[in-house]
């Protein structure tokens, strides 16, 4: 658990460097990379985090998934521990929610079995494996919802040589950066 502390909070320090314009540069490129693969262009839902400000931004690929008429679902917390996707049509349909993340004032639970979700996190590594935020929210939803295509948005400086996962942690399936597309 202390290297996990500890690459925490290394990768924020780092990512946290990025200057402002580099970010949106790279999320921009992150977000192109995605909407251009087939996954993206095949699925008929899509489960989105909604970012924060450090985070590669996902704003793109929401509206996007929307022209192209695709169902959208973002995260709410609903206690402690414990969150559920929602469908929105908009985002006008969003609030400041839980640690200050936008959430859907929506209870229109989200059901997708075969939905793209992307998944934040700290840290990644080739394999799969990540670092999120140390509260669990993702991998407690995954173990009961296992059926989706996980994938990650991720700047490259956040990609690290190997994370030792424990195991309730899930991995993610694919990995895209402004560099690279990871297959795990």
């Amino acid at each position: 658990m202390e290297q996990k502390e500890e690459i925490r909070k290394e990768i924020r320090r780092i990512r946290a460097e990025i200057p402002k314009e580099l970010k949106m540069q790279y999320s921009r490129q992150i977000q192109n990379n995605l909407i251009q693969d087939r996954i993206f262009q095949e699925t008929d839902e899509i489960f989105c985090y909604l970012n924060n400000e450090d985070e590669v931004q996902t704003d793109f690929i929401i509206n996007k998934a929307w022209m192209h008429g695709k169902k959208v679902a973002v995260p709410k917390v609903l206690r402690k521990g414990v969150m559920e996707f929602f469908y929105i049509n908009n985002m006008d349909e969003l609030v400041c929610g839980h640690y200050g993340i936008l959430e859907p004032v929506s209870d229109n639970i989200a059901k997708g079995k075969h939905a793209l979700m992307l998944i934040p996190g700290v840290a990644f590594d080739r394999n799969g494996s990540r670092i999120g935020y140390g509260g669990g929210y993702y991998d407690r939803y995954l173990i009961n919802h296992p059926y989706s295509l996980k994938v990650a948005l991720s700047y490259a400086c956040q990609i690290t040589k190997y994370i030792m996962a424990d195991d309730n942690d899930i991995p993610v399936d694919m990995i895209f950066t402004e560099r690279e597309i990871i297959r795990c």
